[in-house]
């Protein structure tokens, strides 16, 4: 019989054994170590992060909405994007009104896969900073996700006349001109993108977020084993990160092992 199983860690692991055979009867049990419950980077800086707020709670101070934000944007990158909406919401409800609270609002509504409400979170951080580079970059790639490419386009032009350097405006309007069928501007686009993204990742070569996007391009301009090279420098930076070690030499996790048990399954 073979079982299957997933604790509150996510720890992945199944147990098996040869009911017909007492002989040979044993529990298995394998747990994957990139599941294993750990303390990330994020894990750590959300952590410091909820203390300083209760430290300034319990002195009685008031805890600064731009700190609540930080906060969110934590709790979203480590994947806990409704909880990261339901605080942001709160700031909201008490009138606080800045683009990046808007902008903050829209990246966690796009998480929760409801752009169309993410498009308007957007648009609101524009009209309230519209000389801001990322946020015109966000919201000309979200009118592309919504399927308006046309709009998108000028858009994604006028957050690079902010910055030239904005690469994430390059890689949408790259997307933009695709969507539209126009792939030879398609393509200018991309190689400005990968081109910028190049300095950056040299600069930066364990940032996930950049290595991320490195990737896409790549495989946007149809370089699958570039797209692949740099897949496996992520996934190695990860490991280094997460765990300090290499997925060859953990082959699994800390709560693996085999026992010989006469009855484990008598009653399964």
């Amino acid at each position: 019989s073979i079982g299957i199983s997933i604790d509150r860690n996510k720890v992945m692991s199944f147990t098996a054994a040869l009911k017909n055979m007492p002989e040979s009867k044993m529990d298995v049990k394998i747990s994957h170590p990139w599941t294993h419950n750990v303390n990330t980077s994020e894990d750590m800086e959300v952590g410091r992060c909820w203390e300083d707020i209760t430290a300034m709670k319990v002195r009685g101070l008031s805890v600064p909405s731009e700190k609540m934000i930080d906060l969110s944007i934590k709790e979203r990158v480590r994947g806990n994007s409704a909880t990261a909406l339901e605080m942001l919401q709160r700031l909201e409800d008490k009138s606080v009104q800045t683009a990046r609270l808007n902008n903050a609002i829209a990246l966690a509504y796009d998480d929760l896969d409801e752009p169309e409400k993410a498009l308007e979170y957007f648009r609101r951080a524009v009209h309230l900073e519209p000389r801001n580079a990322v946020w015109m970059a966000n919201y000309g790639s979200q009118l592309v996700m919504c399927g308006q490419a046309s709009e998108a386009i000028p858009k994604l032009r006028e957050a690079i006349d902010i910055n030239p350097e904005e690469y994430i405006a390059y890689n949408w309007l790259g997307r933009a001109y695709r969507h539209l069928g126009e792939e030879e501007n398609a393509l200018k686009e991309f190689k400005k993108a990968q081109l910028l993204l190049r300095g950056i990742c040299s600069r930066y070569p364990d940032d996930d977020w950049f290595l991320r996007y490195m990737e896409g391009v790549h495989r946007a301009l149809g370089e699958y084993e570039e797209a692949d090279r740099v897949r496996k420098q992520r996934q190695a930076a990860n490991n280094t990160r997460i765990l300090n070690g290499s997925p060859e030499t953990l082959v699994a996790g800390p709560e693996s092992g085999i026992w010989e048990e006469a009855d484990i399954f008598e009653n399964s």
